[in-house]
């Protein structure tokens, strides 16, 4: 067994050693630079250079979109047979199987594309075409996969088709699979693809099954920069959905002439008078400061109300905590596996620490720092038996409950990761991908298989949603599905996080109507301060994730752009978590950051898709970053010119902005399990 007590002299002596980090695919070593890719083998004489590389690429893109643009709406494509494959064909040939030098095709500064605008639309109208089609295929072929696999899982618990309930459980109708991309259109942005439905598990094998044989065994995240997730918990949200009553009772109170007219018709008529945009505003704000502001949020349909549920999936008190015990473990083995040894051991030092020096029990959180660590190891493990197994890049079958580590040795398990990680690096991103892609999926299957274990017990027994038997069944789904998004590329792994970004962020951030004068805002599901903590935890994780793969120290901007830029949007999902919390625990004037340093987290968000060059946008993400660092209110452009001037090299000052969030973090931890009762019992 893991001595608690060992904890920290152990990571002190086994972890600090390396300041190396933490292994994690780099997105950016994907692909050699060019200028590193001249010995490939049957290499074009004339990608011997960036420019003329680039000159040729801009030619063919705008032959291509010139080609295929369509007259009608000159924002969109008609792409025939013949551009597919040529598109197919610059993938392969100029841009070498993989998005990231699509993308550094666009952040050139010296050679770019002489139709930019075009020849980054027509990339990414190629890439979701692609994507599409081949989500269409696997939505054909779905219905047979689930029908095959609901007969295994009859036959491997001995169901024999003489069962009065065989027939109904095999041919029970099942919701078609449908897909939403909820993330950002940015060029430099990855493609999240949200599949729904039932039984989506097995469409991420298909699905990427048929993007490795398309495309020369590339996975997906490779080729594509393109993610699909399994989410059975997201529905289709129309987009009236949560603002119609508002509408509706604003219309039949001021301008009841208004009420029979279609939505288009009313969104016309609004856009022309201002007056009436203003008065909509003042009364969207008056009513959701009265009590009965819930009455005017639609949760009455179906689809809404599994939004609803999902915050309360688990109603047994016990059950409950084990839930959030579990989320919070998962929420920490995130940061740990972006945070090299020697930050790890930092921030376990100074949480640690802050619990002592604030009377709180330090054994809780130790030992679920411990676990972190424990479940990091074993995950790293299985990767490595995997790529073992699958050295010629075959998708194997692989028993994940095979790696077990033996913890009866901190000291020997530490060493045996060190090793473990080495053993991966020697493998090609693709190939690791690949060996993820397939643990991922196996996770999958094996939650599918509690999906079923559910859903027959449902058939044969009444639905009772407080039955205990039947919510440790949800609470067993929950917890493999959270597992397996481990090995899901760039996925939140914790339904806090996915609520707190994808759902109120992501899809419950724009109003009724699309113009930047209405100020109407969709209802978002409330979070829980524990819930919000868990988020946190994740958003850090993705900030060390990304500033630390992003940093080149040799470029003008290092910090800029990995901070800034690269960073800007987990910065600022940080900050709307960490503010959440503070509202949620009522004690705002504990926040380490005040409302200027907020602003500020959110601008280095919004400055990532300001088309502005990095020469014109420097000093205001300088700006932004220095004021985070400093916390005074107003700085002037003199004292941020000086700041550049007398700058650290880009490691240092990407370090010392770690550590300023993870100080940051440790307080609102701190805070939290002080005042919020759900985590400190």
């Amino acid at each position: 067994m893991i001595s608690i007590s060992d904890f920290n002299r152990k990571i002190n002596d086994n972890l600090v050693q390396s300041s190396q980090p933490s292994f994690f695919l780099s997105r950016n070593s994907i692909v050699p630079d060019f200028e590193r890719s001249t010995n490939r083998k049957n290499s074009n004489p004339l990608m011997n250079s960036v420019e003329l590389r680039f000159k040729k690429l801009d030619q063919l893109l705008s032959r291509i979109s010139s080609n295929s643009i369509n007259k009608e709406n000159p924002g969109s494509f008609h792409f025939s047979e013949i551009h597919i494959k040529q598109m197919d064909h610059i993938l392969k040939t100029m841009f070498y199987s993989s998005w990231s030098e699509v993308k550094k095709f666009f952040e050139d500064q010296q050679n770019k594309p002489l139709n930019q605008k075009n020849s980054v639309q027509l990339l990414l109208s190629y890439r979701e075409k692609v994507v599409h089609d081949i989500l269409n295929q696997v939505k054909e072929e779905l219905p047979q996969e689930i029908t095959k696999q609901k007969m295994n899982f009859l036959d491997a618990n001995n169901i024999a088709s003489s069962h009065p309930m065989y027939e109904k459980f095999l041919n029970a109708p099942v919701k078609h699979l449908s897909w939403s991309d909820y993330g950002s259109k940015d060029p430099s942005s990855d493609l999240d693809i949200t599949l729904k439905g039932d039984y989506t598990q097995f469409a991420v094998k298909l699905f990427n099954e048929k993007m490795a044989n398309r495309f020369n065994q590339r996975e997906p995240g490779i080729i594509f920069d393109a993610n699909v997730y399994s989410e059975n918990c997201i529905p289709e949200i129309e987009k009236t959905d949560f603002s119609q009553n508002f509408r509706k009772e604003f219309l039949h109170k001021s301008y009841p002439k208004l009420e029979n007219l279609s939505e288009k018709s009313i969104e016309d008529h609004l856009s022309k008078n201002n007056e009436i945009s203003v008065r909509y505003n003042l009364f969207f704000s008056q009513m959701k400061e009265k009590p009965s502001f819930e009455k005017f949020i639609n949760l009455n349909k179906p689809h809404l109300k599994e939004i609803a549920e999902k915050i309360q999936l688990i109603f047994n008190p016990q059950l409950k905590k084990e839930a959030l015990r579990f989320y919070e473990i998962a929420s920490l083995l995130k940061i740990r596996r972006y945070m090299t040894p020697v930050e790890w051991k930092d921030f376990s030092h100074k949480i640690i620490k802050a619990f002592s020096e604030n009377g709180l029990d330090q054994s809780k959180i130790r030992k679920k720092l411990m676990l972190a660590e424990l479940n990091y190891v074993n995950n790293v493990s299985l990767l490595k038996e995997k790529l073992e197994k699958d050295n010629k890049g075959q998708r194997t079958l692989l028993n994940q409950k095979s790696i077990i580590v033996d913890s009866g040795s901190w000291e020997k398990m530490m060493e045996q990761n060190k090793k473990n990680e080495e053993y991966i690096q020697q493998f090609s991103p693709n190939d690791v991908m690949r060996a993820e892609n397939v643990i991922y999926e196996e996770m999958l299957s094996h939650s599918s298989n509690i999906k079923m274990n559910l859903d027959w017990c449902d058939m044969n027994t009444p639905k009772v949603k407080e039955d205990y038997t039947r919510e440790k069944l949800l609470l067993e789904l929950e917890k493999a599905q959270c597992e397996s998004k481990y090995f899901a590329n760039e996925a939140y792994v914790t339904p806090a996080s996915l609520v707190s970004v994808v759902i109120n962020k992501q899809m419950l951030s724009r109003g009724l109507y699309p113009q930047k004068q209405y100020k109407e805002k969709y209802f978002k599901i409330p979070l829980r301060v524990d819930e919000h903590l868990i988020s946190l935890n994740e958003q850090l994780g993705d900030f060390f994730k990304e500033a630390t793969r992003s940093i080149k120290v040799d470029q003008p901007y290092a910090i800029e752009d990995s901070v800034g830029l690269k960073s800007g949007k987990y910065i600022h999902r940080f900050a709307n978590s960490y503010q959440s919390i503070y509202e949620g625990l009522n004690i705002k004037d504990e926040m380490q950051l005040n409302q200027s340093q907020l602003k500020a987290c959110s601008y280095l968000e919004a400055l990532k898709k300001d088309v502005r060059t990095m020469d014109q946008k420097a000093l205001e993400i300088r700006g932004s970053i220095f004021k985070i660092f400093s916390g005074k209110e107003k700085i002037s452009d003199q004292k941020i010119q000086e700041a550049i001037i007398n700058k650290k090299t880009p490691q240092e000052e990407l370090n010392n902005f770690k550590k300023i969030l993870m100080d940051i973090h440790v307080k609102a931890y701190v805070d939290v399990y002080k005042n919020d009762n759900m985590l400190s019992e």
